[in-house]
């Protein structure tokens, strides 16, 4: 089961990458980095002329809840069997997350405060325990 969460981990990672590169503003970081490694233009012949008729919480909050999920799963591989000894690991990230956006939304942080972030993280929050859950007593 621990090969099954690992692949788990990095397909939910990449889908996350994906949305996010193929639909989200090119002006982001993130393409400026990938400029300098000069991958921008090859990416950019990939990307759908516009992402219109997509909800905003696929564009915005999905690849949030699919990186906390595949973190989770991440760390869940590594410590599977021992959840106590490695429990501040696996839960460093959605902690983390989670309070960034109550940060944003109190005006402590920059960004925007977003329920569709909160939601998104929960949920990939607790997919991830029950994965975990399953494959711990699978094994």
């Amino acid at each position: 089961m621990r090969k099954w969460t690992f692949i788990l981990a990095v397909v939910s990672f990449l889908m996350g990458c994906a949305v996010y590169l193929l639909y989200r503003a090119p002006s982001l970081k993130v393409f400026s980095w990938l400029d300098l490694l000069h991958l921008k233009d090859p990416l950019l012949v990939f990307r759908p002329k516009s992402a219109a008729g997509l909800p905003h919480w696929f564009l915005y909050s999905f690849p949030d809840g699919c990186w906390v999920f595949s973190y989770m799963l991440f760390m869940g591989g590594i410590w599977m069997g021992r959840f106590r000894d490695g429990i501040l690991f696996l839960l460093a990230l959605p902690v983390i997350a989670l309070v960034s956006e109550i940060m944003q939304g109190v005006g402590l942080l920059r960004g925007t405060f977003d329920w569709g972030d909160v939601a998104a993280y929960l949920l990939g929050l607790f997919l991830a325990l029950c994965w975990l859950l399953y494959a711990h007593n699978k094994d």
